[in-house]
């Protein structure tokens, strides 16, 4: 049109302006009226199709071709609108791609009416998102289209061969082929002579007779070998002979991990090659050619790209009569390979229990245990920090104890010294008060006659008495811990206590008495005085209560009836003024515990409301203010004491010559308090880090230990060395159950310790309780029954606690301190063997600096990289291991920097639950595979091409290159899944990327759509795994390649903004446990669909139907019912309770072990 004249344009123009436009009807009458007899044979044969498709339970696909351009696009619109086909079917449409100035005319507007391009068309045909394709012949051949169930001629096809080629689309089971002809017409004659030559050719293929006779690889050949070898192991007498050989490599390979779309067989080759190259042909159809080799012959065997081996391939020589026994001496050959690379056990067996030999029986007991997961293990109980451990009392260790706001108190104790960091002591909480603080600071050691000893067992038997007396025998003061005030001057007490010492003993009231006065005889002697402290309700085993005055004025009704109902017993009650006014003890007594911020301008609650008391039958407790402090704070400061001294006895006797040893008390304290102790900080943080730690750290060793190893026996192996029931052992073998803090201080119940135990005071209130099995409060016990799960725990938070303070070195040590059956070696070591391991490439594929430039990262060997992206599928670079190993690693590299990133997140403090929920929405297979499907880099596209003014030029581009494109691979399959998830990735990624960037929930429901299969997570894992391998063990560079491809600036996201991560199907649990509904998941399959209903209490409350596309589309419709399910009951503001509805469960069912009560309501 460049050449046109001026005068010809406004011809044209002036033309196309007279044009009157007519508005098309879209009124379904009118669609319906004026369609054609073609047109509703079309539509009825499409509705036929269908139906007959889902009735088989299969979901329906069609392709139309038509002839002509415009009809395509005019059928398109028709079949859009129509009333019949609008909302059963979602049609796209076809032109053909070409720009050829021979071929289109520039007036043919019709290649710039379709706003969808073609190959988008076509990915949404193969994810189902369109279900009837109309396309001219370009969708016959040349493009990639998948295999039809209904294809359909609008037009008959020109030729044979667009038969041929248009009929080769309906390829499915079931699938139909239909042709629209005028009946008479000259296309019903060729019709008929097309399926005249179809026929002939089926015939022609199924024809037995072009067949040649090729034998069977295992069957038709003789069965005699001209040699019989053998391999026996010595040790076991397991023996491996050439008819066994086949069998047992097939069997290897079997259990050997699976990929998706990779085969673990073993392939055998034929040596020479059944028919020489080129045999097809018709240059070399002679007889010699087509004839059958009869021998001699050699086999080569290949063995699964998964198996990390040197050489892959065992070939023998061509000397074997027949293909059976060369394939037998090839087998024969691979497998006692297996057997030197220690991939076999001494029964030449796969490595069932990957383990030691001498182990299999132990291992095979350990792994009942661990599936029954709540093992016990009997074990002496926990040690008394306050007793000697030799049991002989050299000394007595002084220390001055500081209250805050109190007088100092001499602290005595007999085994040894209390050593506190900067002498700071632990900080106590009482409710409506500031906190206060403590200190103690070592004096000396003096002799156990010391003349103070006496004086202090003496004053420390007062403070006890006063509060525990119920608990205590009045004759046992042989305390192993005694206070003494510092400096003596307490005439407020002296004079009272003379006059009660002499009144007990002109009445002769009991000894254990003589603290306790009577209210009215006391209140008559000393004029009621008020600087009282404490008084009780009764004598020896009454009840406690903080003095608040005596009352003077008469009662109310409500008063009085409220008085003579606490003391109903009495018949004829006589109220006696002055009454004494008492207020309840706080009903806590463990001050350790930081329950609420403190309000000092807030009364406690037990403030609220006094109780009367009659003083005739009631009694003053003669304590001074500090006394009575004194006797209320000093069991919490004890408690605290005997922690930090069980753990210094931990530190002395267990790792004095360890590097364990500078671990510092406050962390070793908490690695070894149980959650049951009720105690301010427990092991499951740490032990949580741990864990991770410890799979990180066992994970590189196995990985070195074993090269030759695949992925199936490196996980093994790791599961059975991490095994809660392996770690208790180890935690028996080293003994220190006897130091975790396992008792829990109830201080309503508590009583002193003694050198001696005490075993004549009730023993029904005892002040500590074992933590698993009743049967262990039985007096005497010297065992108690201890859950394997906490022996493991313990272990566990020490590698976390050791990992906190020195890093993965110090965690290593703890790690090894503790063996677990594997072979340590530091860290460093392991990876430079691993690293040693490495062999320098050729060649490298291009698509290396492509990954490169995504992960922000340059390999310096490039082996690594190559193994990262090597699926096991793929055919070329054979000595080339695939990903599975670097998978291994990768997943405990991804774990351990997400998990210490949650565990040190500022200001959070997440507890192993939802450090759980936020480690498993960034690491899981759906989220990493969103992330490859995102991770890309722009690309130079530059191509010749007509410029603007009409000449040829170079037109810059660029388009995005995907890191999925990367994976190298050799199967069809794996490239279909590719182009599918991408077209489903395509339909979902602003609504995901948006939820990521500024949603309030995590978007599972959208990434779970993506039916990612797994191939895609695992690049993800195992690039992160050969990034940390050769950047030589650097952590900080693998965080920053997880940076740079968006795995931690979604978690920061999660973390700081506080994103609800909670599963939508863990919500609707979580929702039914709460109210007590039973809930339960249905699937229908039916008409190619699946539906999935939600029952609660058997009742039908939700039903989601999609179609079926297999297992991943069932799990998908499984989220959208749980979403469906979440809107329709109103759950979105679990999230907001979701805290305080964890709390409720826990206090509704009081469980003994809050370790695991969190994971339990969110799992």
């Amino acid at each position: 049109m460049s050449v046109w004249k001026n005068r010809e344009k406004v011809y044209l123009l002036d033309m196309i302006n007279k044009i009157g436009v007519i508005p098309v009807s879209y009124y379904p009458d009118d669609i319906s009226d004026e369609c054609s007899d073609k047109v509703r044979a079309l539509i009825d044969t499409l509705l036929s199709e269908k139906s007959d498709t889902e009735s088989m339970n299969e979901s329906y696909s069609g392709l139309v071709f038509v002839q002509r351009r415009d009809t395509v696009l005019a059928l398109a619109e028709l079949l859009r609108h129509h009333p019949l086909t609008k909302d059963v079917f979602k049609f796209g449409c076809l032109l053909g791609a070409s720009d050829s100035s021979y071929r289109h005319s520039f007036l043919d507007i019709t290649r710039f009416m379709l706003k969808v391009s073609q190959q988008d068309t076509l990915n949404d045909f193969k994810i189902g998102e369109m279900t009837v394709i109309i396309s001219t012949a370009v969708a016959e051949e040349g493009i990639d289209i998948q295999a039809c169930g209904s294809v359909i001629r609008w037009d008959p096809p020109p030729n044979m061969a667009s038969w041929a080629q248009s009929r080769g689309r309906a390829r499915r089971k079931r699938s139909t082929y239909t042709v629209f002809f005028q009946r008479g017409g000259p296309e019903q004659d060729n019709v008929s002579k097309w399926l005249k030559l179809e026929q002939e050719m089926v015939t022609l293929y199924n024809d037995p007779s072009r067949d040649f006779f090729i034998a069977d690889e295992f069957g038709a050949d003789s069965d005699d070998d001209d040699e019989v070898l053998e391999f026996r192991v010595p040790s076991t007498g397991a023996l491996l002979t050439l008819h066994s050989a086949v069998s047992h490599l097939s069997h290897f390979c079997a259990v050997i991990p699976t990929s998706a779309h990779a085969d673990n067989r073993p392939l055998y080759d034929i040596d020479p090659r059944e028919f020489t190259e080129g045999w097809h042909s018709f240059d070399n159809r002679s007889e010699q050619s087509l004839s059958p080799c009869s021998g001699p012959f050699g086999s080569t065997v290949t063995l699964p790209r998964s198996l990390p081996l040197p050489n892959r391939e065992f070939s023998t020589e061509r000397i074997y009569r027949n293909k059976k026994s060369a394939h037998r001496h090839a087998a024969f050959m691979a497998y006692k390979a297996l057997y030197d690379a220690e991939l076999l056990n001494e029964h030449l067996l796969p490595i069932t229990s990957v383990t030691e030999p001498h182990l299999q029986e132990e291992v095979k007991e350990m792994l009942k245990d661990v599936e029954q997961r709540e093992g016990f293990a009997s074990v002496s109980l926990q040690i008394n920090p306050w007793t000697p451990q030799d049991g002989a009392a050299r000394c007595w260790y002084t220390h001055e104890l500081v209250i805050d706001g109190l007088p100092p108190l001499i602290l005595f104790n007999m085994s040894r010294p209390i050593l506190l960091p900067n002498d700071e002591g632990p900080t106590l909480f009482r409710s409506g008060q500031a906190p206060i603080s403590t200190r103690l600071h070592f004096i000396e050691s003096i002799g156990l006659s010391d003349a103070r000893i006496e004086q202090a067992r003496q004053y420390t038997k007062m403070l006890f008495w006063c509060i525990n007396s119920s608990r205590m025998s009045w004759d046992k003061d042989d305390f192993p811990y005694l206070v003494l005030p510092k400096e003596t001057d307490n005439h407020w007490a002296e004079r009272r206590r003379a006059w009660l010492s002499k009144f007990n003993t002109d009445t002769g009231i009991s000894k254990d008495n003589q603290y306790f006065a009577n209210a009215e005889t006391f209140g008559k002697e000393f004029a009621y005085p008020t600087d009282l402290t404490m008084v009780r309700n009764g004598f020896r085993f009454a009840r406690s209560y903080r003095f608040v005055g005596w009352r003077f004025t008469p009662l109310s009704e409500e008063e009085e009836n409220s008085l003579r109902k606490y003391y109903s017993r009495f018949e004829d009650l006589e109220i006696v003024y002055p009454l004494l006014e008492a207020r309840p003890l706080p009903p806590r007594s463990n001050f350790l515990i930081h329950t609420s911020t403190p309000d000092i301008k807030r009364k406690p609650a037990s403030e609220g409301r006094n109780t009367l008391l009659l003083p005739r039958i009631s009694a003053i407790t003669l304590l001074s203010q500090s006394e009575s402090e004194y006797a209320l704070l000093l069991p919490s400061i004890l408690r605290s004491f005997a922690c930090s001294i069980t753990v210094s006895s931990l530190r002395d006797k267990l790792f004095t010559s360890t590097p364990l040893y500078d671990i510092p008390d406050s962390l070793l304290l908490t690695a070894m308090t149980a959650p049951v102790s009720g105690e301010p900080s427990n092991y499951q943080r740490l032990e949580t880090l741990g864990d991770t730690v410890l799979k990180f750290v066992a994970g590189i060793q196995l990985l070195a230990e074993y090269p030759l190893w695949h992925e199936g026996y490196l996980s093994r192996k790791k599961d059975h060395a991490v095994a809660n029931v392996r770690l208790a052992k180890e935690n028996i073998n080293k003994t220190l159950f006897h130091w975790i803090v396992r008792d829990r201080m109830l201080g309503k119940k508590w009583k002193p310790d003694y050198i001696v135990p005490d075993v004549t005071a009730k023993t029904e209130t005892q002040a500590t309780i074992p933590i698993d099995r009743k049967n262990n409060e039985k007096k005497g016990k010297k065992e108690q029954e201890l859950s394997t799960k906490v022996l493991a725990d313990v272990v566990e938070s020490l590698i976390g606690a050791a990992y906190l303070h020195g890093g993965f070195d110090l965690g290593y040590h703890c790690a090894r301190y503790f063996d677990m059956g594997l072979k340590w070696k530091p860290l460093p070591r392991r990876i430079e063997s691993l690293l040693a391991r490495m062999e320098m490439e050729d060649e490298y594929p291009s698509q290396l600096q492509v990954v490169e430039r995504i992960l922000g990262y340059t390999f310096e060997r490039k082996s690594l990289l190559i193994e990262a992206l090597t699926h096991a599928s793929y055919e070329q670079n054979a000595h080339t291991p695939s990903y599975e190993r670097m998978e291994f690693l990768g997943d405990s590299v991804l774990d351990m920097v997400v998990t210490d990133f949650l565990y040190h997140a500022p200001g959070k403090n997440y507890s192993p639950g939802h450090i759980h929920l936020r480690k498993s929405a960034v690491v899981n297979a759906h989220i990493l595979a969103y992330i490859c499907l995102a991770s890309s880099t722009p690309a130079d596209a530059t191509m010749p091409g007509i410029s603007s003014d009409g000449t040829i030029a170079l037109l810059p581009e660029t388009h995005d290159i995907f890191l999925w494109q990367c994976l190298l691979h050799s199967s069809p399959a794996i490239l279909e899944d590719q182009r599918k998830t991408a077209t489903r990735y395509k339909h979902r990624r602003d609504d995901i990327q948006k939820a990521l960037m500024e949603g309030k929930l995590f978007p599972w429901a959208d990434l779970i759509r993506l039916q990612a299969p797994k191939f895609f997570s695992d690049m993800i894992e195992s690039l992160i795994g050969a990034v940390f391998l050769d950047c030589s063990g650097n952590i900080d560079v693998a965080r920053s390649v997880m940076t740079n491809l968006g795995i931690l600036p979604i978690l920061d996201r999660i973390v700081r903004d506080d994103v609800d991560v909670l599963h939508p199907v863990s919500r609707l649990s979580l929702w039914a446990s709460k109210h007590g509904k039973d809930l339960d998941y249905r699937y229908e399959k039916e008409k190619g669909k699946v539906s999935c209903i939600i029952f609660v209490d058997d009742k039908e409350e939700c039903r989601i139907t999609e179609t079926y596309n297999g297992r991943a589309s069932q799990e998908e419709v499984r989220f959208m019912a749980a979403e469906h399910a979440i809107k329709l009951f109103r759950l979105r503001d679990v999230d907001v309770n979701y805290s305080l509805l964890k709390k409720r469960r826990l206090s509704k069912k009081k469980k003994a072990t809050q370790s695991k009560a969190l994971v339990d309501v969110q799992m």
